[in-house]
């Protein structure tokens, strides 16, 4: 992959605006990747997947938002190397973490989890969240959570 990386920038760089950035994924491997193309053209993009993973069923909410907010340490020391963004990721957990919490508390939870994901990444030259907007509200649908005021995205600007 990283022959691929290398060999794929070389290609690029050479027919590319010098003013255009080269997204290359960490092939959910950024500590390997950071540093390896150049950070003044090429920028990681990297998938933390938190919820979502074969373990994720064994451990607990606590767990995940701590793990969570100890992701701004990972996102600051790989952006000291290669310019990041975060792509894909959400404020849904586990239906299993949250099945046998009342619809409130649920949604308490949902919030608490974006809002720590987004603190997280501010190091991050950006973030992309899966999806915009979907045809109907919810957790899934970042433009009706705003415009909800589930997360308060003022406080970023």
């Amino acid at each position: 992959m990283r022959k691929y990386y290398r060999d794929a920038y070389k290609a690029l760089d050479k027919v590319l605006a010098p003013h255009t950035k080269i997204i290359f994924s960490d092939a959910f491997t950024p500590r390997l990747f950071t540093g390896y193309l150049n950070p003044d053209r090429a920028v990681m993009d990297v998938h933390l997947y938190h919820m979502t993973t074969a373990l994720s069923q064994y451990r607990s909410i606590k767990w995940f938002m701590k793990k969570t907010a100890h992701r701004s340490h990972l996102i600051h020391r790989l952006s000291k190397k290669q310019p990041v963004i975060i792509g894909e990721w959400s404020g849904i957990l586990r239906h299993e973490s949250v099945r046998d919490l009342s619809e409130s508390d649920q949604q308490a939870l949902f919030q608490r989890y974006t809002q720590l994901q987004i603190d997280s990444y501010q190091d991050a030259l950006g973030w992309f969240y899966w999806n915009y907007k979907t045809e109907s509200p919810g957790w899934w649908n970042f433009k009706s959570i705003v415009d909800d005021k589930k997360i308060d995205m003022m406080r970023y600007n």
